[in-house]
């Protein structure tokens, strides 16, 4: 895709900060769950379904993140991971089967203080996209959905100083 400034972006732009940890120990649990029967009932003009006819769409959905950070060796060596787990079940009005994904999550950064003005940082990124039933319809057999699993892990090394007249100011 072109890139964000210009008409017609198709794709995403960010800009992220890794945490490194700190010298405090830190961390954060958040979630959230809708189960099936907090999902709406539907009818609608459909012509595969007789007239006034209700279908429940099975919904099923969660969230789960931990974040933790801290000091491995206080003022030297720092950690920080984050594990998030979400699954969603989706099942679209008069398909035979639910479409079902689940995408685990977890990054982790390692940051050593090497000098007194510089860090090395070890970063690690693993993601996924697990779909069973993917594009499960109405109008699709279930032998004709697919089934998605797209791995991805990301990983780097950083090394960070800061400006030595930076430095001699300090002193």
């Amino acid at each position: 895709g072109a890139g964000a400034e210009f008409g017609g972006f198709s794709g995403a732009y960010f800009n992220g900060i890794i945490k490194k940890g700190g010298n405090q120990f830190s961390g954060s649990l958040a979630g959230y769950y809708q189960k099936d029967s907090w999902s709406v009932n539907r009818s609608g003009p459909d012509p595969s379904f007789p007239e006034k006819t209700v279908r429940k769409v099975g919904d099923t959905a969660s969230d789960l993140a931990l974040n933790v950070g801290g000091p491995l060796i206080k003022d030297k060596l720092w950690y920080f991971l984050s594990v998030e787990s979400i699954s969603i079940e989706r099942t679209p009005v008069g398909s035979p089967t639910s479409e079902k994904r689940s995408t685990p999550r977890a990054m982790a950064n390692l940051t050593l203080q090497a000098t007194p003005s510089a860090t090395l940082s070890l970063f690690m990124d693993y993601d996924t996209v697990e779909t069973d039933h993917r594009g499960a319809s109405r109008v699709l057999a279930v032998d004709a959905t697919r089934k998605q699993n797209g791995p991805n892990i990301t990983y780097g090394l950083e090394w960070m100083r800061e400006p030595y007249v930076k430095h001699l100011q300090g002193r």
